[in-house]
């Protein structure tokens, strides 16, 4: 698997892993995990049910977006591609620079997630959790550096899993609960406060849904590497995500039928760190004690299943990257033995490895969100300036309802966002440092830009 800059990536991703990419990059753990800290943010089951819904519609605007972005551009890179064709190659770089430290943030905190279940079902694994969670990226990275096949392979077996693993839960729920009550749906917390109900809690909360939804917008990242892009690209993109909003939707709907709100509103969160997770709690309910094994075991391939899925896609950002002269030509390499990007991955889960050893899961988790949709929402932005441009009438696929569509979009991201400065001003911070360091780094990292 020597490295060669004379091999390139092959376009060997058909639909079905394609999809499986987009499905399995979405369903992780936040569907077992962030409504009980929602509940506690909105105080109410509607308005849960409507940040989750929002969420749903927002991302599949985004979709809907993305996908007529990477039929123009089914180039490696994704965000990185639309971005530079857009406004230009230093916002790019800046792109690149914070999505690439924000994915690896976000890898971290899924890695971590994973070692926390995989301990829970191993109680002997508990003092060594940072070392599970490394080798897991350990692991992942080697396994995609053979190739795109390889790991595509991969992803459609993980992903079939977690589908069965999350659909199981809900309609085993539904069906043999010993109750089951539409009034949960209508449900609001014994002691609300005043914060809960306002537009920045709603805010808040449509964010933590996000962070479940974020790998919608994973797979141009190898649009380069996609068969037949035109066609399965926005078929898999859009597909995926109206697949991952449905399952979203009813599962949390489930919690609500078979559970009293402050069950849901105490489930594990930072609040209530030693309780059950929702979907620990909805299992329960219809599995007893065997609810807490059977849902580790999901949360764990649903964790690992999506690293699988992040660490394929991300790392053809700073390929991409490398290709355009602004990181050392090594990393935009290909190996000649399998067309993988293997310098770029293993760069990327060596930085992984290192927020896993010393990063805050939740906080992990908000930074990359709100980097990951500073950037959603410039590309937006960027489709409406592309399809001023001549020739721009020629797409293999359009947004339905243009300029409507992307519109919502960009304003909800925008709206989001800056939500998000007042909400979570620590991780903001954070991001916003990031994206300030950007700049003099695109001149200490230019080496061949045009």
């Amino acid at each position: 698997m020597r490295a060669t800059a004379s091999a390139e990536l092959r376009r060997a991703l058909t639909l079905l892993p394609s999809f499986a990419l987009v499905v399995g990059g979405m369903i992780g753990t936040g569907v077992y995990l962030r409504s009980a800290l929602m509940a506690q943010q909105v105080g109410s089951a509607p308005l849960v049910l409507a940040a989750w819904a929002a969420a749903g519609v927002l991302s599949m605007a985004g979709a809907l977006t993305y996908a007529e972005l990477a039929a123009r551009f089914p180039q490696t890179g994704g965000e990185y591609v639309f971005l530079r064709e857009a406004f230009g190659p230093r916002t790019a770089f800046l792109y690149g620079w914070t999505r690439t430290i924000v994915g690896a943030a976000s890898q971290a905190a899924v890695a971590v997630a994973f070692a926390t279940f995989l301990s829970s079902l191993t109680p002997g694994l508990i003092p060594w959790k940072p070392a599970v969670a490394s080798a897991a990226v350990i692991l992942l990275t080697t396994l995609n550096c053979f190739g795109v096949v390889v790991g595509g392979r991969a992803q459609t077996v993980l992903t079939a899993a977690k589908v069965v693993a999350v659909c199981g839960l809900f309609a085993g729920a539904l069906i043999f609960a010993p109750e089951v009550s539409l009034d949960g749906l209508v449900a609001e917390a014994s002691g609300r406060t005043e914060a809960q109900g306002t537009m920045a809690s709603f805010g808040a909360a449509m964010l933590g849904a996000l962070w479940a939804f974020a790998g919608w917008a994973n797979l141009p990242m190898a649009a380069g590497e996609v068969v037949s892009p035109g066609r399965t690209l926005p078929r898999a993109i859009v597909g995926g995500a109206a697949t991952v909003t449905a399952i979203y939707l009813a599962v949390n709907a489930t919690y609500f039928l078979v559970l009293p709100f402050d069950d849901v509103a105490t489930a594990n969160s930072v609040a209530y760190a030693d309780a059950p997770s929702v979907g620990a709690r909805a299992a329960q309910a219809f599995l007893g004690r065997e609810a807490t094994t059977v849902l580790l075991v999901a949360f764990a391939v649903s964790a690992f299943g999506t690293l699988n899925s992040m660490l394929l896609t991300t790392a053809r950002i700073g390929f991409a990257m490398a290709r355009d002269g602004w990181l050392p030509a090594a990393i935009g390499s290909a190996s000649a033995a399998t067309n993988a990007p293997i310098i770029a991955l293993v760069g990327l889960g060596a930085l992984t490895l290192v927020f896993a050893v010393v990063g805050s899961l939740d906080r992990l988790a908000t930074s990359a969100t709100l980097g990951y949709w500073v950037f959603h929402t410039a590309c937006g932005v960027g489709l409406f300036l592309l399809r001023r441009r001549p020739g721009a009438g020629d797409a293999p696929f359009k947004v339905p309802g243009f300029p409507f569509v992307p519109g919502l979009f960009v304003t909800c991201g925008a709206v989001l966002v800056a939500t998000s400065l007042w909400t979570s001003p620590v991780e903001a911070r954070w991001v916003l440092s990031l994206l300030i360091a950007g700049v003099p780094a695109s001149y200490l990292f230019r080496r061949t830009v045009v």
